[in-house]
């Protein structure tokens, strides 16, 4: 979560060079603990050890610049490319992602 926070902030920097952004952009996690961590400063003995860079996230969640989010990970296509996958949810993903099988695909076409 904390490398996308980075690229979020990057994207958005560029951006603003171009356009105004004012809506907070969603990011998407399907761990509850990190997304609770992300909006609410808690600072006791099992969250201490979180590296200062984890805490970026909280900084874009608190300026509104970022919002996390829940996804569950049945529908969490960024799955894919993160961790093996049974093969039911690697088809649904790969779908979702609009790539197809070529050897299902006719020749002809």
């Amino acid at each position: 979560m904390s490398e996308g926070a980075r690229e979020i902030k990057y994207i958005i920097n560029v951006l603003n060079d171009l356009v105004d952004i004012c809506n907070p952009v969603p990011m998407y996690c399907d761990n509850q603990g990190a997304i609770h961590l992300a909006s609410d400063y808690v600072n006791n003995n099992r969250s201490k050890h979180i590296e200062v860079r984890n805490m970026y996230i909280r900084e874009l969640v608190k300026s509104k610049t970022g919002e996390a989010s829940y996804v569950s990970s049945a529908d969490n296509t960024a799955d894919i490319f993160t961790k093996p996958l049974p093969l039911p949810a690697f088809l649904t993903h790969r779908e979702r992602l609009g790539i197809m099988n070529l050897k299902d695909s006719d020749p002809e076409d």
